[in-house]
């Protein structure tokens, strides 16, 4: 698109020159058809000719200049629209190589959000495990205890009995004679 308008706008300076050239030979063609030579009157001393001649040339110079000057502004207002149309194309550039940033940092962030978020699930799916795992283990610590207790009670029994039996054999517990 740049390279389009660019081309346009040289062939539209080239066309006002062109333009320039020819309305400059047109202006010259002109004077040469009025420039026949008539015949000379005086007047206040000059020759009515010759300040007819002056005239008429002073007249092409100064519209031979205001042609130019023309031609140099727009000349001129073409450069700096073409510069003006390069910067923004320089600006344009810029802001696309930024945005082309941004896309790749958010895609990188939403890559490492992916990635986080699926650590955070597992944190918590090992967590709600690890609560189940210590609630088994607090119901297997408390059968146990109680099978110990239970143990320990038929191990004080079982001595209690073969205490007594041993004591009974040993004659601990015969009446005592007199």
């Amino acid at each position: 698109g740049n390279s389009i308008e660019l081309r346009m706008q040289r062939e539209n300076l080239a066309s006002l020159r062109q333009n320039f050239e020819q309305a400059v030979q047109n202006h010259e063609a002109r004077l040469a058809k009025r420039a026949r030579p008539s015949e000379p009157r005086l007047m206040d001393g000059y020759a009515d000719h010759e300040y007819s001649e002056r005239m008429k040339a002073q007249e092409d110079r100064q519209e031979r200049q205001a042609l130019l000057n023309e031609s140099r502004h727009t000349g001129v207002m073409l450069e700096q629209r073409d510069q003006g149309i390069r910067d923004l194309t320089a600006n344009l550039r810029a802001v696309h190589e930024v945005t082309n940033h941004l896309a790749i940092i958010a895609n990188d962030q939403t890559g490492q959000l992916e990635t986080i978020d699926t650590f955070a699930q597992q944190s918590a799916d090992n967590t709600a495990r690890g609560v189940d795992e210590l609630a088994e283990a607090s119901r297997y610590q408390k059968k146990g205890r109680t099978k110990i207790c239970i143990l320990l009670l038929v191990i004080l029994i079982a001595a209690a009995i073969i205490i007594f039996i041993v004591l009974l054999s040993a004659g601990v517990f015969a009446p005592k004679k007199k």
